[in-house]
């Protein structure tokens, strides 16, 4: 049995903990932090904004899973890491400076996010708790034969 999560930060920890230390506003507010909350924590720096709506807990983000999970998080339900970025993470490449490549579905109305360049495509696979493009498609991707 899991032990009962008692304040909103603990909630909002244990929540960033699954995610690469990254969450979202939703995911705060649900945590029980409320607009002036979250505010609040910005200030103090106890959280430090990524993207719009998109947090991580306790620092700036220190490493590349930190901010491939912010990216995929800023583009919402069944975005995934793609094409460079995905290839970065499956060690098939070594990192590159640019955008942050991230999926999303053909369906998705998401709009342009400063720092991530975004691709419309099919559904794709969820490993290692961060989404992204199966490691045949992310190579081919980011030797541009890709979308």
């Amino acid at each position: 049995m899991e032990a009962k999560v008692d304040t909103p930060d603990a909630a909002a920890a244990e929540t960033a903990a699954r995610q690469h230390g990254a969450l979202t506003r939703r995911q705060l507010e649900a945590c029980g932090l409320g607009s002036k909350a979250i505010t609040i924590r910005v200030r103090k720096g106890q959280l430090h904004r990524v993207h719009q709506g998109v947090y991580t807990l306790g620092h700036p983000p220190r490493s590349l899973r930190e901010l491939f999970m912010a990216a995929v998080l800023a583009c919402g339900p069944g975005a995934v890491l793609s094409h460079v970025s995905a290839a970065v993470l499956w060690e098939l490449l070594k990192p590159i400076d640019g955008p942050i490549h991230v999926s999303v579905p053909s369906t998705s109305g998401r709009a342009r996010r400063r720092g991530i360049h975004l691709h419309r495509t099919p559904p794709s696979t969820r490993t290692q708790s961060l989404p992204r493009r199966p490691p045949t498609r992310s190579k081919k991707e980011g030797d541009g034969e890709g979308s």
